[in-house]
């Protein structure tokens, strides 16, 4: 990679990537065509740490060395940040791994968007792991990935052992169908509202939301017992489920 297309740029000058007083941006916009360096990685998680009013780092759509790609999770070692965006930047599983060892220190963030980033099953079962450790996140989004079945059991474990998270995207990867559902039986098992987007595009967001309601409904008369409920909900799940499947047919 040409030296002269890394960006280098000395920490005195991020006052000119701060938006809004309290978000720092690395984007196409101000650096199109430009990467990412290591010395990059390093001076914005110094930043971070010197600079507490900054909530929101948000790097997309610009490239990145892959020796920067490992350092990713650094910029997690403040007490301050609460919302990470990190998009279409093709960080790939080693820049996941290097988040999810971030997530493993920090305590103050609630928002997490890896979206397009060509994650794949070994990155996000790191990232989904540290999930199921730690209690802090409340929306995760990891959309257009790459990311298929393998990680199913990573995810459903995580979602079963954290606390905090309430919602989930994970539209645009490469889940099967036998994937999808197997992440649905999450509300089978947990009595927990958690939003998990994963439903085909051909599926309608309302058909999709019908869906997790009843399945709520289904988990609460079932804890109490009431069988005559229970087995007109199933009725319900089924009807709701064969519609969902003529959707698909459909388009």
């Amino acid at each position: 990679m040409n030296a002269n297309k890394l960006i280098n740029l000395p920490k005195e000058d991020f006052k000119h990537c701060i938006q809004g007083g309290d978000s720092l941006t690395f984007d196409n916009r101000f650096f199109s065509g430009k990467t990412l360096s290591k010395q990059d990685i390093l001076n914005i998680a110094d930043y971070l740490q010197e600079h507490p009013e900054i909530k929101t780092l948000t790097l997309a759509s610009i490239g990145i060395q892959p020796e920067a790609c490992e350092l990713l999770g650094s910029v997690l070692a403040n007490k301050s940040l609460t919302e990470l965006q990190i998009l279409s930047m093709s960080i790939g599983d080693e820049g996941a791994k290097a988040i999810a060892k971030g997530l493993a220190a920090n305590k103050t963030l609630q928002i997490l968007n890896l979206d397009g980033n060509e994650i794949g099953d070994d990155g996000a079962k790191a990232i989904f792991k540290e999930i199921g450790i730690r209690t802090y996140l409340a929306d995760l989004s990891i959309t257009n990935n790459k990311i298929g079945d393998e990680s199913v059991k990573t995810i459903v474990g995580a979602l079963k052992a954290n606390e905090t998270l309430e919602k989930l995207c994970l539209k645009g990867n490469k889940f099967t169908d036998e994937g999808i559902e197997a992440l649905s039986s999450f509300y089978a098992e947990v009595p927990r509202e958690v939003a998990i987007d994963i439903i085909k595009p051909k599926v309608s967001s309302l058909q999709a939301l019908s869906f997790q309601a009843v399945k709520k409904a289904y988990v609460e008369k079932k804890k109490k017992n009431e069988k005559e409920d229970v087995k007109k909900i199933e009725e319900d799940l089924k009807k709701i489920e064969n519609v969902i499947e003529t959707s698909y047919r459909k388009k």
